[in-house]
């Protein structure tokens, strides 16, 4: 699925080709380890999810991992345990503000529906206000007793791994 007419302030939406991967490395505002991109990749290749683009003229202003397999967290999955679930939602810090990421998340709303999924999930970082208002425009909410703890690997400016997390609450939003 794909969605036209890119411009600086209306992205093409699509998902990540094989191509996409070394550009996505060398992403400025993507966190992680530069592999998960190939992994992601992959994993879309194989349908266990699909990888979410925001391009401009310029290149990738944004990206996201749509999941269709139930909430990683095991304890958010005892709360919600069928949904699909979003990961790793960034768009270019110069680019908030200008719909690139409500755009992403009904261009995700559209692939689960289209999958026939009833619910789309997501956690949000418990001290991120900005990305709450934009979850709360597009319908997600609170799921009560969601607190949990999100963590991935990274790496440092002189190229050792290290661990970061972030504690986070979980919101749904129904696919209609």
């Amino acid at each position: 699925m794909t969605q036209t007419s890119p411009g600086p302030t209306s992205p093409e939406l699509r998902t990540a080709i094989d191509m996409d991967a070394s550009s996505l490395e060398k992403l400025p505002f993507s966190a992680g380890l530069p592999g998960k991109h190939r992994q992601r990749l992959e994993r879309q290749a194989c349908g266990e999810v699909a990888y979410i683009l925001a391009v401009n003229d310029k290149g990738i202003i944004g990206h996201l991992l749509l999941k269709w397999d139930c909430p990683e967290d095991s304890h958010v999955r005892h709360l919600i345990p069928s949904c699909a679930e979003i990961e790793d939602f960034v768009v270019d810090p110069g680019r908030t503000g200008q719909g690139v990421g409500s755009a992403m998340l009904e261009f995700a709303v559209g692939l689960c529906r289209e999958r026939g999924e009833t619910r789309l999930g997501l956690a949000a970082g418990k001290e991120n206000s900005h990305a709450w208002g934009l979850y709360e425009r597009r319908g997600f909410e609170l799921v009560p007793g969601s607190t949990h703890r999100v963590t991935w690997l990274a790496h440092d400016e002189s190229g050792r791994e290290f661990e970061e997390h972030e504690d986070c609450v979980y919101l749904v939003r129904e696919v209609v």
